[in-house]
């Protein structure tokens, strides 16, 4: 199984496209705790799922895995409802073989979805995970 990771900041919608339909990802997971964006329109919930819909991408929310806006004792962000998240984010990855997680931040590293890459490959040893966007696409960073 392989995940990817992505943000939009200073992104196109299309390139966003491009880039999960040049690695033959089936699939985005919306991570961010609330679907939308009023600097970037497309990227709102109902907007994005149409356009990825339109380029054979499924879009699913997963707003268990967002960031809660808190941080804990040792600095790291907290995740909205993890208890509920991890779970479903392994299925979808079972299901689709291969998902790319989505939040706004263009490097992953300075994004929540960094915590859920790492958690997820604890999770699941075998897991291949890549970071989109970084100066060339990136093998995971522990």
């Amino acid at each position: 199984m392989r995940l990817f990771t992505i943000g939009y900041s200073r992104r196109s919608l299309d390139e966003v496209i491009g880039m999960l339909r040049e690695q033959g990802i089936p699939a985005l997971v919306d991570v961010r705790m609330w679907a939308s964006s009023r600097f970037k329109p497309e990227f709102s919930k109902n907007r994005l799922a149409a356009s990825l819909e339109d380029s054979g991408i499924a879009y699913v929310y997963l707003r268990a895995l967002g960031n809660a806006g808190k941080f804990s004792g040792a600095g790291r962000v907290v995740i909205n409802s993890p208890e509920d998240g991890y779970p479903e984010l392994t299925e979808l990855l079972e299901r689709h073989g291969s998902v790319a997680i989505m939040c706004l931040e263009r490097d992953a590293r300075e994004c929540h979805r960094m915590d859920v890459a790492v958690e997820m490959a604890r999770r699941l040893p075998d897991l291949e995970v890549t970071h989109l966007g970084m100066p060339e696409p990136s093998a995971h960073l522990l």
